[in-house]
């Protein structure tokens, strides 16, 4: 502040459950490469203290990776695509077209958005975190041809649009990059 900068915020990615190629996120576990839940805490308080913004990303569009022990159940909830399958998102690097994760992130079904995030806030308490980015979900849109459980692309705004309010009506900051960019 004594050199004239102010309302600094941060957003804090690959922070929690396996880190950039998450798993879902139905809940938080820490990567442990970035310290303890006491650490945690530490720069939650730290960011409160200066009065900065503190954004962890939290995914709920899209997972990388799948345990047994996890929450997520492919079949169950993976958006379906226009052939009745699991969605799947390729990324690929544009300078090598080599696919970054040597892999793919399924899709989520934006029907999943609401429960995921109660979960994700419910441990966000135990941390006393007060904002989040949704990553992906400011930028992305994706549906889901379930035939039991339809999510076109207006429903799916919906569907974002609602985690959104729900967030605030909770407390919590939301950050966006990109926003609306669909």
């Amino acid at each position: 502040d004594q050199k004239g900068i102010k309302n600094i915020s941060l957003r804090f990615e690959g922070w929690c459950n396996d880190g950039m190629f998450n798993s879902v996120f139905d809940g938080i576990r820490l990567t442990d490469s970035l310290g303890k839940a006491s650490d945690l805490k530490a720069l939650v308080d730290f960011t409160q203290k200066k009065g900065m913004g503190f954004y962890p990303a939290s995914e709920l569009q899209y997972v990388s990776k799948n345990r047994l022990t996890d929450g997520y159940r492919i079949n169950r909830d993976t958006a379906k695509n226009l052939e009745k399958g699991n969605a799947v998102y390729y990324t690929n690097s544009i300078a090598s077209a080599a696919d970054e994760n040597k892999g793919f992130k399924w899709v989520t079904s934006p029907m999943k958005y609401q429960s995921l995030l109660s979960d994700v806030l419910e441990d966000y308490k135990d941390y006393s975190i007060k904002g989040i980015d949704f990553a992906s979900l400011s930028t992305e849109i994706n549906s889901d041809y379930n035939e039991e459980n339809l999510a076109d692309r207006s429903v799916s705004e919906k569907k974002t649009r609602e985690i959104y309010k729900k967030a605030v009506d909770e407390g919590i900051s939301v950050s966006a990059d990109g926003a609306n960019a669909y």
